[in-house]
């Protein structure tokens, strides 16, 4: 495993940076390279927010009982959700360094969320010995 990951520790800083010195000199604009033109943004826009917001709404969702444990979970779940959202904006208007930033925030938070997640009783039924 770490001989794959030394390739993403070296490159993954590098990209960084060259995406926000292209930030700072572009501006966000929608011309990038994979930018949707018309309509097509906004349904990419729109399908993020409804994959989101059904992980907060619905009762299998990820998020919602991150939620009811407050905390730092639902910290962890806010930030998430706006970073899957900023990984929708990015596609959308063609900044990959955005979409891959708001995923990796996304992916980071979901992964300790679900590690977190573990059952509160220890015996079945609710019963704990």
């Amino acid at each position: 495993m770490r001989l794959i990951a030394i390739p993403f520790a070296i490159i993954g800083p590098i990209v960084t940076v060259v995406g926000l010195v292209s930030i700072s000199r572009h501006g966000l604009v929608g011309s990038g390279p994979g930018a949707l033109h018309g309509p097509f943004r906004y349904l990419w826009l729109a399908f993020a927010v409804v994959i989101f917001g059904q992980s907060w709404l619905s009762r299998n969702g990820l998020y919602r009982p991150a939620a009811r444990r407050g905390g730092w979970h639902l910290a962890a779940a806010v930030v998430s959700s706006l970073g899957g959202l900023v990984f929708g904006l990015g596609i959308a208007i063609g900044q990959l360094a955005i979409a891959i930033a708001g995923l990796a925030v996304a992916g980071l938070l979901c992964l300790f969320l679900v590690m977190d997640d573990k059952p509160t009783a220890s015996g079945p039924g609710g019963v704990s010995d």
